[in-house]
């Protein structure tokens, strides 16, 4: 299993290996099909504002996990921003003026390409810890001295107020009709 770091790592040599290739390819592309074209242009439409966009939703969800970041916010607000961002960048960058059709579609690809890979790596960084194990069986076990597989720990008891017998309750068992306040000493498993 990666680590976060080395996933991030992938993820980000992934990405600059598309980007830094796809000029060189498109150009390749470019003087082949030139002359089957004979000087028409090829749209940029929204392909670079896409494909932009889809690259800063994408990052927008791996920093936040990759930084430890579990907050539900987080995993709305950053990815929001990285696609307003990146859909932004695409449109001042390839989509403008004469636009780079080319790069745009390599724009498109690697952020249609890079969407499980992004997933993959925020699920990864995001998954169950034993942990929150712990923490929840803390809850589990309410009493001052916590006993568990983990060992013994201290904690603070949970306190509950219940109410008293009824009266009837009280004349036939004897049982006080007063609140009473019940503190757990001790609890966990055996």
């Amino acid at each position: 299993m990666l680590s976060r770091i080395q996933a991030c790592c992938v993820v980000a040599a992934v990405a600059l290996s598309l980007l830094v290739s796809a000029p060189h390819a498109a150009k390749a592309q470019d003087d082949n099909e030139s002359e089957v074209r004979e000087g028409k242009t090829i749209p940029a439409d929204f392909k670079g504002m896409v494909g932009l966009g889809l690259i800063g939703a994408e990052l927008g969800f791996v920093i936040p996990a990759v930084a430890g970041l579990h907050d539900t916010w987080a995993f709305i607000v950053f990815p929001i921003a990285g696609a307003a961002g990146g859909a932004t960048a695409g449109y001042f960058l390839l989509e403008k003026g004469d636009g780079e059709p080319e790069i745009a579609v390599v724009a498109l690809t690697a952020g249609m390409a890079l969407v499980i890979p992004a997933m993959i790596v925020t699920l990864s960084a995001t998954a169950y810890t034993p942990e929150e194990a712990t923490q929840v069986a803390d809850l589990q076990n309410p009493g001052l001295v916590r006993f568990s597989d983990s060992g013994v720990r201290l904690a603070p008891p949970a306190v509950s107020v219940v109410p008293g017998a009824s009266e009837r309750e009280s004349l036939r068992t004897g049982a006080s009709t007063e609140r009473e306040v019940h503190v757990a000493v001790l609890s966990g498993k055996f």
